[in-house]
Formats: structure tokens, sequence, C-alpha cells
């Protein structure tokens, strides 16, 4: 479920370089539209509890509380 950044090829850690900020864990996931468009992605990062991934329950919350744009007036 969980993404360990560091050994992963495809994690940049240029900003971690950059602020000093240590990033462990990585789970994105689509943001979209009325329609059904991936329009964004919202990404939760680092579990807080030590927890060395994220359970399916964290991203279910994560996903219900990600930001969603206002409907397309009609």
């Amino acid at each position: 479920m969980s993404l360990f950044v560091f050994q992963d090829p495809r994690f940049n850690s240029n900003v971690d370089m950059r602020t000093g900020y240590k990033t462990n864990l990585i789970v994105s996931m689509p943001i979209c539209n009325h329609d059904g468009e991936v329009i964004g992605v919202a990404q939760i990062i680092n579990k807080t509890d030590g927890s060395d991934e994220f359970s399916e329950r964290d991203v279910e919350v994560s996903s219900n509380n990600a930001p969603l744009p206002p409907p397309a007036p009609t």
C-alpha cells in the first residue's frame, strides 16, 4: 500500500535535501472531477504513529477528505 520512497527510483529527494524534511512514506490518490476525470493528485506523506506503512483505513479516510472541485454550472 505504501511506498518507501528511498527504495523507489522514481522518488526525487531534491525537496527533502533543500528543506531538511525527511519523506519516508507516500500514498498518492487521484482527485477526480464530477465527470470522473482525473484533475490532480492528493498525497499523504509520512505516517505519524511510527508505522512503516499506511493502512487501507488511512487511504479510505484520506480519499474521503480529498478536496473536490465544485460542480460545473449546468
